[in-house]
């Protein structure tokens, strides 16, 4: 039996960005499937790039999505990806999130879900994406880049990782932060299973978009990073381009302070628990995060 089929579900469902590798590895039994309309209250939503929409539907929708044995989203559009669904925990509702490397325009967002008993429903989404916020040309103070830890579900938020930590640095007395962006890696990663060497990538893309409101590149931002998320920073710091030890720092990364929260830098002995063994879509992440490993010893600043 593949290692995948080892997952419960609620753990399958949690992944619902990656969905076609889970389909791929999961499937056991052959459940004729039968269709059915996914009934939303809209059919229209806008957000902008690194940003999240919580999806209007009746109870009894949300509920099947959030127990659904599978979710895909298919994206027609300018880029064909970056976009994502999946349950937001602290609000007991299903969202669609954007990635920050997500291009503006108008998607055709088709979201489809099937339950463990065959039953399957899907819809069509006209998503209109916004980019990314900019900066007060006028700001004395850098934006801040808020990057969160390894999920078990997808997507997770900044007020889940961070509290309201967003409201205090928007209204903090004499030192106000403009603007806060929020790095969801599982959302950010460009493909399943994804390194935290390619994380750090992403990253300095993802800085290399924030600009004023005059079309001017911000010159340095401040980075807060909660455990593994600091280990993004540290790989984008050193310039480790992938696993192979192969460094290219930066001779500016554009980083003015960088404050790091319970980040594992000598390893998490959870990475080599029994409970994270079963996450067959984040396998890369966890080894590297095992002490002793690679990744920490010779993988980053």
């Amino acid at each position: 039996m593949k290692r995948a089929a080892l997952l419960s579900l609620a753990q399958v469902a949690a992944f619902g960005p990656w969905i076609g590798i889970v389909q791929a590895q999961t499937e056991i039994t052959h459940i004729p499937p039968v269709f059915r309309p996914l009934a939303l209250y809209e059919s229209q939503y806008r957000l902008r790039a690194g940003q999240r929409v919580a999806l209007a539907a009746p109870e009894e929708t949300l509920d099947f999505i959030r127990d659904a044995r599978i979710r895909t989203v298919t994206i027609a559009g300018p880029q064909g990806k970056g976009i994502v669904v999946g349950p937001n925990t602290e609000r007991n509702g299903i969202e669609l999130a954007a990635s920050l490397l997500a291009e503006p325009g108008e998607y055709v967002v088709t979201l489809s879900a099937r339950s463990g008993t065959g039953e399957e429903r899907a819809t069509t989404l006209a998503v209109i994406l916004d980019p990314v916020q900019t900066v007060p040309v006028n700001s004395p103070n850098p934006p801040v880049v808020a990057l969160d830890g390894w999920q078990f579900t997808c997507p997770g938020s900044l007020s889940g990782t961070f509290g309201s930590m967003a409201d205090l640095l928007h209204d903090n007395g004499s030192y106000q932060v403009p603007v806060v962006y929020f790095f969801d890696n599982c959302v950010e990663c460009p493909a399943p299973d994804c390194t935290i060497e390619e994380l750090g990538n992403v990253l300095g893309q993802v800085l290399g978009l924030i600009k004023y409101d005059n079309g001017v590149l911000v010159s340095q931002v401040d980075l807060i990073a909660h455990s593994m998320g600091g280990l993004i920073v540290r790989s984008y710091l050193s310039g480790k381009q992938d696993t192979s030890g192969v460094f290219a720092p930066l001779s500016n990364p554009r980083v003015r302070k960088t404050i790091f929260i319970a980040t594992p830098h000598f390893g998490s002995y959870q990475a080599d628990s029994s409970l994270a063994s079963l996450d067959v879509f984040a396998a890369n992440q966890l080894n590297e995060m095992n002490p002793g490993s690679p990744f920490l010893c010779v993988g980053s600043a």
